[in-house]
């Protein structure tokens, strides 16, 4: 009986350390791929749709953290593992005679191996505590500020008018798209553009900005992630977790208090559509969009539902940006001829973090993947707006551009 227990508790102490080694490997990940992530956003996405994460992101993740991985779990092997005495002793001669050294004190530590392995547990949680930020998550839920209630306009208390000629609305949002990609010269991060026609696009036209130069808005707590991103400019309002009461499982409590950009369009008449090239359910996007203004959604699943690609046609995210623009003129085309205004919101992603997709027969005219996928992306971008200038109704739509949030990509990667 003894035996047995002895060996269920060894068991039971490798278990523990697998489990510690994986938090371990897990935060470092985390710490060093992730640094501007935060606990908000993780535990978001935890409950909302992480089965819409790309396949690729989450084979990246695997591999860069597998090595990590089996270097601390050898680590903390190490000490609670039994050698033969002449593999872990230290044989030296001092003064003509012979003295032994343990390499390990796994005498000591392997008779309490569980007791270690519990300790190695609680170490391992207090790291991962202070490595992704838990400390300050935790601090944060019980801040107080009255920076909302005294500033917030609740869009249900503005009497809004529109002229008898409604006009279109045309949003696209940009992955990870920041004005740190065009040249310093305009207010941007790089001593050459990386987005030359984006960077032309606002100079030329209405950009808002924080300088003289090309600027935007500053990017505040609970906005930092896309579906933050996209509640945030649509409400004005930070996701923030919890939210009294307001839940993000399911289309009848997304955020149902609040008065969204769609509950306008809706109310005035507006038809509503939303694409995204990846599952529009990752994240709770399309809970948002039905539940304010009951979009229309196109997805990556609606594409293959419709026949417009296959189940093995799927990359990075879902379907490329290519697609995404390709499918966007022709559902914009159907809005169009409705006869209706309509709003059109879609979002890209070949831009997202680590490295970007870049698409195949794209230019690699930069010494980074990251830097190619910007500009390329920049380039659909015009091609889309020459485009849109040659519709009939052109004319009298607005298009909005932005990024959903700035980049997550780490500048030593660059």
């Amino acid at each position: 009986m003894d035996n047995k227990r002895h060996l269920k508790k060894g068991i039971l102490a490798i278990v523990i350390i697998v489990i510690a080694s994986v938090i371990l490997s897990f935060s470092l990940y985390i710490r060093n791929y992730f640094s501007d992530q935060t606990v908000d956003e993780m535990v978001f996405y935890l409950f909302n749709g992480v089965g819409g994460t790309s396949k690729d992101v989450i084979l990246t993740g695997i591999k860069k953290s597998l090595f990590p991985f089996f270097m601390i779990l050898l680590a903390l092997l190490l000490p609670i593992c039994r050698f033969k005495d002449r593999i872990n002793m230290i044989e030296m001669n001092v003064n003509r005679k012979k003295l032994y050294f343990s390499i390990f004190p796994n005498k000591t530590l392997y008779k309490y191996r569980f007791s270690y392995s519990v300790i190695v547990l609680v170490l391992s949680l207090f790291a991962g505590y202070h490595l992704i930020g838990v400390k300050q998550y935790v601090a944060s839920l019980t801040d107080y500020s009255t920076f909302i209630e005294e500033n917030y306009a609740g869009g249900a208390d503005v009497n809004l008018t529109f002229p008898e000629q409604k006009r279109n609305l045309i949003i696209l949002y940009m992955e990870s798209m920041e004005n740190s990609f065009i040249s310093k010269e305009n207010g941007g991060g790089w001593e050459y553009s990386v987005v030359p026609e984006l960077e032309n696009l606002a100079l030329k036209h209405i950009n808002f900005s924080n300088t003289e130069k090309i600027g935007g808005a500053y990017q505040v707590e609970g906005t930092g992630w896309t579906v933050a991103g996209i509640v945030s400019t649509t409400t004005g309002l930070p996701l923030k977790i919890p939210i009294n009461g307001n839940e993000y499982t399911s289309s009848d409590q997304f955020l149902a208090g609040a008065y969204a950009l769609g509950d306008v369009l809706k109310e005035a008449g507006y038809n509503l559509e939303f694409m995204a090239g990846s599952d529009a359910n990752f994240g709770g996007r399309s809970n948002y969009f039905k539940k304010h203004g009951d979009y229309k959604i196109f997805d990556v699943n609606t594409a293959i539902e419709q026949g417009k690609m296959d189940e093995s046609d799927r990359v990075w995210w879902g379907f490329d940006d290519t697609h995404l623009f390709t499918w966007a003129k022709e559902e914009i085309i159907e809005l169009a001829e409705q006869g209706e205004p309509f709003n059109f919101t879609f979002l890209t992603a070949n831009t997202h973090f680590q490295d970007g997709y870049l698409e195949e027969g794209a230019e690699e005219i930069y010494g980074t993947q990251y830097e190619n996928v910007y500009a390329y992306s920049s380039k659909q971008v015009a091609e889309f707006i020459e485009w849109l200038q040659q519709q009939p109704f052109y004319d009298n739509t607005t298009l909005v551009i932005l990024g959903d949030h700035l980049s997550m990509q780490r500048s030593e990667i660059f």
